[in-house]
């Protein structure tokens, strides 16, 4: 019996001998495409004969490059041969549209390097028109109104007739929208600064943009007279956080009421102990009480008649501003004020807060120190 060679073994049974050629394919069914019938199938370019069109140049538009030229009776190698009239009207498309190109090209060019040398003299647009229930133009305040204004303040109903019309001739009076810089930091204290509408806040922020906010002064408030007594630098923003009418009394004028007015000078000690006991008040609240007793904390202050007289039982003031005073999210003001009013000691409105128990309000979350 012939045994195999070594390395000359006839297929086995568990051998392979199927070829990939021989395996039958099974083909998936396809999908038909459905394509509206607006769709044309975009058109190919003819194809260029290499021996008989001359290779187009980008840069030197229709303008053929030099070449070697091939027997007509020779095919060029791996292509077939083409007729030379096949593609003459395929190159003289080709070559009409890129001149017309180059031409939209250069005159766009052009276009635009005399506009950018002709000087703008066009007109701005007209100003948008005043939406219903906006608030009316800023409008100039003049003498009348402005002791109109300072009427209303209990130091300067106390003062002579003589000082009276000193600080109404050398003070103003400045409109300034939510957001707006009342004062700066770091800057001379030019002015003894009051609130006669609105409100505005006391801070200070770092490089990094961390802020920390000292107090809030609603209608009524004054504030600034520590630095303007030392005649030094502004330690503070004063950041207006809603439409505010600010009252400016220069520095000048606030030591001559102080050296010669005996109730501005009264109305002055009594305004920096008040101030002193409130920024006492605010350290230990933010170090000491958790957030719903800042909260109430910080409206009692609002509301303290001896800095800010003009405060009623209600405070207009949303929630997102009351969340900048004390330095907490809108979320969590509006919890807070929840809990509050379920106490019986404030009732919320739509941007506005009623004291209905002032001291219960101040009274609040005091246990915790």
């Amino acid at each position: 019996m012939h045994k195999p060679t070594r390395g000359h073994c006839e297929p086995s049974v568990t051998q392979a001998t199927d070829t990939p050629a021989t395996i039958p394919r099974i083909p998936y069914p396809r999908k038909p495409c459905v394509m509206p019938d607006d769709v044309q199938a975009p058109r190919r370019p003819p194809t260029r004969d290499a021996r008989t069109d001359p290779p187009f140049d980008a840069h030197a538009g229709a303008r053929p490059v030099a070449r070697a030229a091939v027997p007509s009776g020779e095919p060029l190698r791996g292509r077939a041969t083409v007729p030379p009239d096949a593609h003459a009207g395929g190159a003289a498309s080709n070559a009409s549209a890129a001149a017309q190109t180059r031409t939209r090209t250069l005159a766009q060019t052009q276009t635009r390097a005399q506009t950018q040398r002709q000087p703008q003299t066009a007109t701005p647009p007209p100003p948008l028109p005043t939406p219903a229930g906006a608030e009316p133009p800023i409008e100039p305040i003049d003498t009348g109104d402005l002791r109109a204004l300072f009427s209303r303040c209990g130091w300067f109903k106390a003062l002579a007739p003589g000082h009276q019309a000193l600080v109404v001739a050398q003070s103003h009076a400045e409109h300034r929208d939510a957001g707006d810089w009342v004062a700066r930091r770091q800057a001379p204290s030019e002015y003894w600064i009051g609130v006669h509408r609105g409100l505005v806040k006391l801070a200070i922020y770092n490089a990094s943009g961390r802020g920390c906010t000292f107090s809030g002064v609603p209608s009524g408030g004054w504030f600034g007279e520590g630095s303007v007594i030392k005649r030094e630098l502004r330690k503070y923003d004063v950041i207006a956080i809603q439409r505010s009418l600010v009252l400016f009394v220069p520095t000048t004028t606030f030591h001559a009421l102080l050296g010669s007015s005996l109730p501005f000078t009264g109305f002055v000690i009594r305004q920096l102990n008040n101030r002193m006991g409130e920024f006492i008040a605010s350290i230990q609240n933010s170090r000491l009480l958790d957030v719903n007793a800042r909260v109430a904390q910080s409206l009692a202050q609002l509301f303290n008649p001896d800095l800010y007289p003009d405060t009623g039982a209600t405070l207009a003031i949303s929630q997102e501003e009351l969340g900048m005073l004390v330095g907490v999210s809108r979320q969590r003001i509006n919890q807070a004020l929840q809990h509050l009013e379920r106490l019986g000691v404030l009732s919320v409105a739509y941007n506005q807060i009623t004291v209905v128990d002032l001291p219960g309000l101040a009274a609040f979350g005091m246990e915790q120190i």
